[in-house]
């Protein structure tokens, strides 16, 4: 058994002051900071003409910004959102432009979809108990169809988890929301060699932790883990901190992530589906669409 530690891969949040608020763009303006992530800050951007017909920005979008020189993260996320799109699962991507702050300081931007309903995570959060069943079943559905669209391009995401799953406006769904896969700076193609472990640790994979593979199948446990969560209203693995101890058990051991005990058969078995510790013998996001846990109706 090779024994590794894995540090948290969250990166550096932008560390440039305020003079980032006077950076806009030709054709948008900086708004208030809606959040700081592991390679970026996200501001709200106000296009500048939003009444006019040849404007392609929508009226009020999301810009995602970091120095140039610690920008090779979001250019990868730009790059990797070029060809993903007409998805309504995944955030759209509007381009990229550089301004410069009010202290010099060259930024990187991407203008990104704005999504008004939050994120997962804080939409779970705020439920304390879970989410009704129609909702995660709603929610479900549009990631994995999201991630059927991003897996048929032959890219993994790598860090799936509620978090990067940000919710819009919907009129046509049931919960007047639609979930939409988001941060795409640690995807990787298929195939592709990782050179370091990325992710979020209590999302990694068994495969992931003991062997650095990241494919297909370590998205899907992932997506069984953010189910989880929305079943149950806390974070899976059930601790605040996830050591290295607690990897090991998630790596060599036949241990699961504890289930809600009101949790349906046809619950469960979709959550083993996803939670299989052989990665071979887990279920795809297309087969997955059609387990009978999200065709039949919500009790």
């Amino acid at each position: 058994m090779v024994v590794r530690t894995f540090p948290d891969l969250v990166g550096r949040p932008y560390a440039g002051g305020t003079s980032i608020n006077n950076s806009h763009g030709a054709s948008w303006v900086r708004g208030r900071l809606l959040g700081q992530g592991g390679f970026g800050s996200v501001f709200l951007g106000k296009s500048r003409k939003p009444n006019e017909d040849h404007n392609q920005l929508p009226a009020l979008m999301a810009v995602k910004s970091a120095d140039m020189d610690q920008a090779h993260t979001l250019k990868h996320e730009k790059q990797v959102l070029s060809t993903l799109k007409n998805s309504p699962f995944v955030v759209k991507c509007y381009g990229d432009e550089v301004t410069e702050s009010g202290d010099g300081k060259v930024i990187y931007n991407i203008l990104l979809e704005y999504c008004s309903g939050c994120s997962l995570s804080d939409h779970i959060k705020e439920s304390k108990t879970g989410l009704p069943e129609s909702e995660i079943k709603c929610y479900t559905r549009d990631i994995l169809r999201g991630l059927q669209f991003v897996h048929g391009h032959w890219l993994v995401h790598c860090d799936i988890k509620p978090s990067n799953i940000l919710l819009a406006s919907n009129s046509s769904s049931r919960s007047g929301l639609v979930a939409k896969i988001s941060d795409f700076g640690l995807c990787k193609y298929e195939n592709e060699e990782a050179v370091e472990t990325r992710g979020t640790r209590r999302y990694m994979a068994p495969e992931v932790i003991e062997d650095n593979i990241l494919e297909r199948p370590a998205d899907i446990w992932a997506v069984g883990c953010v189910v989880l969560e929305m079943m149950s209203g806390k974070v899976v693995w059930g601790v605040s901190t996830v050591d290295d101890d607690l990897l090991m058990r998630i790596a060599y051991s036949p241990e699961l992530p504890e289930f809600p005990s009101n949790v349906s058969e046809t619950g469960r078995d979709f959550l083993e589906k996803c939670l299989v510790k052989c990665a071979d013998y887990r279920w795809s996001a297309e087969a997955l669409l059609g387990h009978p846990f999200l065709l039949q109706p919500s009790s």
